[in-house]
């Protein structure tokens, strides 16, 4: 058990409680108080893909806090400015979590998080194409949850 007593760091080269000048590595979890600054990159390393099956609007199942849904989309459209909607079953959120997505394919797609609740959200896929968008190929929503 360590306890100081020193002044609030407000930068990494200023006067810290603690400040070392290699790595840090915390075998459980790790509470910070305020803020949290990242000089460079943030990794989470909880990271899981899944496949969805059938068509667009079928659920997956991916208990992991980022992660990668590829999409069913074999013959598949969304008609001008609607939209399809799925289900992602995931014990990891919760109704306060933040969900981030992020499309990767060749529509001109949107990709909105929905019904926010304890153990699932809904991906909501939002056509932005002046034609029908027909589905074929790799489409991938990626997706980081914030608790």
């Amino acid at each position: 058990y360590l306890n100081t007593n020193t002044t609030d760091s407000t930068s990494p080269t200023s006067v810290s409680s603690i400040k070392t000048s290699g790595g840090v590595s915390v075998a459980k979890k790790l509470y910070v108080g305020t803020n949290v600054h990242v000089g460079d990159e943030l990794n989470m390393t909880s990271y899981s893909t899944v496949n969805q099956a059938t068509n667009l609007t079928t659920g997956v199942t991916l208990s992991n806090r980022t992660g990668s849904i590829f999409l069913s989309t074999d013959g598949d459209t969304i008609t001008t400015d609607n939209s399809k909607a799925f289900t992602v079953t995931n014990t990891t959120v919760n109704s306060a979590s933040i969900v981030l997505l992020s499309y990767v394919g060749t529509h001109n797609m949107t990709v909105n998080p929905n019904a926010i609740s304890a153990g699932s959200f809904q991906v909501q896929l939002v056509s932005s194409d002046a034609d029908t968008l027909s589905f074929t190929g790799t489409h991938e929503i990626q997706f980081v949850l914030i608790n």
